[in-house]
């Protein structure tokens, strides 16, 4: 179940923004995995994710400790702005 992709339930998406996307709220805490896991979750390699990250596109980790850890709807937020903005590259 490491590579499934969410969908949001009904009870998941909290609003609509004028824009028509979805305001997702969920409670799923942190991608397990760090860097690596977070890069599996949006699509991308580990490279291309950092790249991303100094890039402004996809937000920075929160330290625990030495740990990198990144949250379900941190990402799912840039993800869905770069759905409305278009391609950052």
């Amino acid at each position: 179940m490491a590579n499934a992709i969410y969908t949001p339930r009904p009870a998941d998406l909290a609003a609509i923004e004028p824009t028509g996307t979805p305001i997702i709220r969920t409670t799923r805490g942190a991608i397990p995995g760090g860097a690596k896991g977070a890069a599996r979750y949006v699509g991308l390699g580990v490279t291309a994710f950092y790249d991303a990250i100094s890039r402004g596109v996809l937000p920075r980790a929160t330290k625990i400790g030495r740990r990198s850890v990144w949250q379900f709807d941190h990402l799912d937020a840039a993800i869905a702005r770069l759905a409305i903005d278009g391609d950052s590259r």
